[in-house]
């Protein structure tokens, strides 16, 4: 019986590395608690949000002050836990844009036995969505005929006005070969 228990205390442990070894490596943070809204387990990167450490485990979330304001976090919590609800919340501040999930933390019988926050870092995906935008407002309202190429002679990108001097439209010009554009130039 005892070997049987080491046995299963080993597995449970590799388990629990494995679960540690993946928080360590993941992009975003992740605090779990449990159905009394005690912390069981949290991520480095949850400090994105909270201030935490060891010894904040097994303590209730509700003495662990949010490092940026969010007037819902317990609400969140809250319905998350009672009512299965998965909450989403983009929280900035001067130098940082958080998104914040909150997912019930179901048991194999379906049941809720807490609640998973994550904790995202979103300031640099936002900041390159804006470039994209802006990008893409370039090419379709620029006079000019911009058009890029890659190594090969393929064209990856055009400005409205470049595939209108050739008589495309953009989309049709994506993926060609510039030796396949038909273009009728006139002597002059």
């Amino acid at each position: 019986v005892n070997e049987e228990l080491n046995v299963k205390a080993m597995a449970l442990q590799k388990l629990d590395d494995e679960i540690e070894n993946t928080f360590t490596i993941l992009d975003f943070g992740i605090v779990i608690l449990d159905s009394n809204l005690l912390i069981k387990r949290y991520s480095d990167k949850a400090s994105l949000l909270f201030d935490l450490n060891a010894s904040f485990i097994g303590s209730v979330i509700t003495t662990v002050k949010p490092k940026l304001h969010l007037p819902n976090l317990y609400i969140d919590i809250n319905n998350s836990l009672n009512h299965r609800a998965v909450i989403s919340r983009s929280i900035k501040d001067k130098n940082k844009e958080l998104l914040i999930d909150f997912y019930p933390l179901l048991s194999d019988r379906k049941q809720v036995e807490g609640v998973i926050i994550s904790i995202s870092d979103i300031t640099r995906s936002n900041a390159i969505e804006r470039e994209r935008a802006r990008f893409e407002s370039l090419l379709a309202f620029s006079p000019d005929g911009i058009h890029l190429l890659d190594k090969k002679g393929y064209l990856l990108e055009c400005s409205d006005s470049f595939s209108k001097m050739l008589g495309y439209q953009r989309e049709e010009m994506r993926g060609k070969h510039i030796l396949d554009w038909e273009v009728g130039l006139s002597a002059g």
